[in-house]
């Protein structure tokens, strides 16, 4: 019988840690509400205060689980088989089965002990960190045209995008835009076969995996082209496959 607070974590490495297929028994899984940073400042015109800056902060993931053993060596093993798999120098992936398609990225916040229930079984309670405070959903790619249509963002929180467009004739311009005011203008001379990729996040624009920042116009506005969770319309003036990642309070 498996728990259905079941999980598994994903390494960088890849290699994958399933807590029942280990013979761990998951009692609960806690991810609390998103956490904010808020700075305020006096209202002089009014009562209270005025809202100056807003921040998501990190936000904690508490995991208890049992550890059950035939004897006190096992019991001893088990116990820093369990040390072992949430103490990593990177964040590690985790995927509930209750929701195989979405993923929190966690460190190891803080120590934790086991509180054992008998000589050879206990309890263990850690707390883990999510850095991104957002839940990850699936990966989803639009192929726009260079004529509005619109385009179902999922997911509940907005989320940036990557694009990659490859030219297949000569052109002196690009552009990619939606009809809220964000857009993103080139100005190069591009040939057929160039590859031209957009990094939302990053703000990084690269033509054949080098840096293309020089070919960006002033009246490019990277502000109003967050993806927010509804119905946007989106084009580009050359075919183009734009691609963003759900995510999720």
């Amino acid at each position: 019988m498996k728990s259905r607070l079941n999980f598994k974590i994903i390494y960088e490495d890849g290699k994958v840690f399933d807590m029942h297929n280990k013979g761990y028994w998951v009692n609960s899984f806690h991810i609390l509400s998103p956490n904010f940073e808020r700075e305020t400042r006096e209202n002089k015109a009014s009562d209270g205060e005025r809202l100056k800056r807003s921040k998501k902060k990190s936000r904690n993931v508490y995991v208890s689980f049992l550890i059950e053993a035939d004897n006190l060596e096992e019991f001893e093993a088990k116990k820093h088989e369990i040390f072992n798999v949430f103490s990593t120098d990177n964040p590690f992936t985790i995927i509930r089965d209750i929701t195989p398609t979405k993923k929190i990225e966690v460190i190891q916040e803080g120590e934790y002990d086991i509180e054992n229930l008998t000589e050879s079984d206990g309890e263990v309670t850690v707390v883990l960190k999510m850095l991104d405070p957002y839940i990850h959903g699936d990966s989803t790619s639009l192929q726009l045209s260079n004529s509005f249509h619109p385009y179902t963002i999922t997911g509940n929180a907005k989320t940036t995008w990557k694009s990659r467009t490859v030219f297949n004739s000569q052109t002196s311009n690009y552009r990619i835009e939606n009809n809220v005011g964000g857009k993103v203008i080139l100005n190069y001379p591009f040939i057929s076969g160039d590859v031209l990729e957009i990094d939302y996040k990053k703000r990084k624009v690269s033509l054949n995996g080098n840096s293309l920042a020089v070919a960006i116009l002033l009246q490019s506005d990277w502000q109003k082209f967050i993806l927010k969770p509804g119905t946007v319309q989106l084009k580009a003036s050359h075919p183009t496959s734009l691609t963003y990642i759900e995510k999720f309070h």
